[in-house]
């Protein structure tokens, strides 16, 4: 058996390699530590980052800049709907789903999570953001590159 170094290296590259069957040839790696990785799964963006732990935190944004009074209300209503993860405000008041997989998970229950999270976001994120207002995080991501591009030219 492995020392608990060796064991966290080897769950952040099996997510690495799950996330690329997820994600395609989508998926960035971002500098930095914690390591970390972002990519599109439909129209939510999914990011992984290694926490401190050796446990990898996975985030799904759903709706970035909600319009609605109490989002945490409309996180109550579905997190039913969710069957991995957790719904919740983040600190910058957008509408996220949580989840995380714990040193040394297996493959295929490693896979299975991801698989779970990202067809959950994906199925959600439409409803939430009719319900809390908002912008899905593909159309804010979209719309600052665009942004950027537009002042590139200018």
């Amino acid at each position: 058996m492995g020392s608990r170094r060796d064991r966290t290296l080897e769950t952040w590259e099996r997510l690495c390699r799950a996330a690329r069957h997820w994600g395609g040839e989508g998926v960035c790696e971002l500098a930095g530590v914690p390591p970390a990785l972002l990519w599109l799964y439909g129209s939510t963006m999914i990011e992984a980052s290694r926490e401190p732990d050796g446990s990898v935190a996975l985030r799904a944004f759903l709706v970035m800049r909600p319009s609605h009074p109490d989002p945490a209300r409309v996180c109550e209503t579905y997190q039913p709907a969710i069957p991995t993860g957790r719904l919740r405000v983040d600190d910058e008041g957008d509408i996220v789903l949580e989840h995380r997989i714990e040193v040394g998970t297996d493959d295929a229950t490693l896979d299975a999570e991801l698989r779970r999270l990202c067809e959950a976001a994906d199925s959600v994120d439409d409803l939430i953001r009719e319900e809390a207002g908002g912008m899905l995080s593909f159309d804010l991501f979209e719309w600052d590159v665009m942004q950027a591009v537009r002042g590139e030219l200018q």
